[in-house]
């Protein structure tokens, strides 16, 4: 596996790249011990009590970093030796840890393994319940490869996709567009008193949510529509910049606007 290539590359134990691996190793061999035969799954067990013993330690040095690390690792842990109670309290654990202390990926993660955890559990609604909070930390995140592979495995967790010449990439389901939108909406509103900074994430916030390349904020002035700013995603970032300029036939399609039109008039 991977994890073998990578082991002799590493630096003096303790550094970040050790940390990393340790974890990523951990997932990785907790993924394939179902399938594995019983001599693999004895080394597999000896290297996730490694691996466990020192995130704990960085952990314990560190909880802001490496408590949700720990608190995974323990969980898949506790899956593999049939402790469900167990399970369940260190995959909470884990998801709090990660929110709390801003480890988006990490978040998908957990709540991918949850949601796995309960379908082996034959719990679905659960199950299903961590598989949105999942696709919905991935989007956040730009990990749109992922949220693809999320939508073709559980497609239950979509809707209907955009149409393409919409020029969205991915279309967020409705139920990740009112609380989780709101929420973060809320949280930029409280947390900026400058306006371009406050539109600044406003703007992110919606392209996260619609999985969108391309948003605009187009507000309504005397002479007409005007274009304030633009907000692309680019290379996994989202950058916005501030334009305020008049709308052009290229920037956004013509429909779009004679319905807003109209709806006003309405």
């Amino acid at each position: 596996m991977a994890a073998s290539k990578a082991e002799p590359l590493l630096q003096t134990p303790g550094h970040f790249e050790s940390a990393e691996y340790c974890f990523y190793d951990a997932l990785a061999r907790a993924a394939q011990y179902d399938a594995a035969s019983s001599e693999e799954r004895a080394r597999h067990r000896e290297a996730l009590a490694t691996h466990y013993r020192q995130i704990v330690v960085f952990a314990e040095n560190c909880p802001e970093n490496f408590q949700n690390r720990a608190a995974l690792v323990g969980a898949e842990i506790a899956r593999i030796e049939g402790r469900e109670l167990d399970a369940q309290r260190l995959y909470e654990q884990a998801i709090r840890s990660t929110h709390e202390n801003g480890f988006v990926q990490h978040e998908g993660i957990a709540n991918e393994l949850a949601a796995k955890f309960y379908l082996s559990c034959a719990r679905e609604t659960s199950a299903y319940a961590y598989l949105r909070n999942a696709r919905y930390c991935y989007l956040r995140w730009g990990a749109l490869g992922k949220v693809r592979q999320l939508d073709a495995c559980y497609p239950h967790l979509h809707e209907e996709r955009v149409p393409a010449s919409s020029g969205a990439t991915i279309s967020a389901p409705v139920e990740q567009l009112d609380l989780g939108t709101v929420v973060k909406a809320s949280q930029a509103i409280s947390s900026e008193l400058v306006l371009e900074k406050l539109i600044e994430k406003l703007l992110i916030v919606a392209l996260e949510q619609a999985g969108a390349e391309r948003g605009l904020l187009v507000l309504a002035r005397d002479v007409g529509q005007r274009i304030e700013a633009e907000a692309r995603s680019v290379r996994d970032k989202i950058a916005v910049h501030f334009r305020q300029s008049s709308m052009a036939p290229s920037d956004l399609p013509e429909s779009l606007l004679v319905a807003s039109s109209e709806a006003k008039r309405a």
